[in-house]
């Protein structure tokens, strides 16, 4: 599994990709697609995709970066943390409004 943040705020989206990639499936949503009503936490319906990533440590950062706070570095500080190097970057075309 690969995810994405596409830091922007609030219009922030999130890239997930499942499975090898000749045979992926996956998309882009809005941030706000991920996180629960409140905004506070995570969507009971993104769990097992959050659990199988092992990616519920990025919560914190999903709901301050909806909230309009540009914590980009920390996010890649947090990663760089728990895997001994940066996460990969690239390029994507950011899709919907």
């Amino acid at each position: 599994m690969e995810v994405a943040v596409h830091p922007a705020g609030a219009a922030s989206r999130v890239s997930i990709s499942v499975g090898p990639h000749p045979v992926n499936a996956g998309g882009q949503v809005a941030l706000s697609a991920v996180l629960d009503e409140s905004r506070t936490g995570l969507d009971p319906l993104w769990e097992k995709d959050f659990d199988a990533a092992e990616l519920h440590w990025a919560v914190p950062y999903l709901v301050r970066l909806q909230a309009g706070e540009d914590v980009a570095d920390e996010i890649v500080a947090a990663y760089r943390a728990r895997h001994g190097e940066a996460p990969a970057t690239m390029f994507q075309e950011r899709y919907g409004v």
